[in-house]
């Protein structure tokens, strides 16, 4: 189970996954982004 969802516009991607990061590594959240978490086939 996940925390946070973060949801985005394309462009806005790079400043979405530092903004991951940061929740994870200083919060200690489970964040749901969608590079992170869909595999491609």
């Amino acid at each position: 189970m996940y925390d946070v969802f973060l949801s985005h516009m394309s462009e806005d991607k790079p400043i979405v996954e530092e903004i991951g990061k940061r929740l994870e590594d200083e919060y200690h959240l489970r964040v749901w982004l969608d590079k992170w978490e869909i595999v491609p086939r």
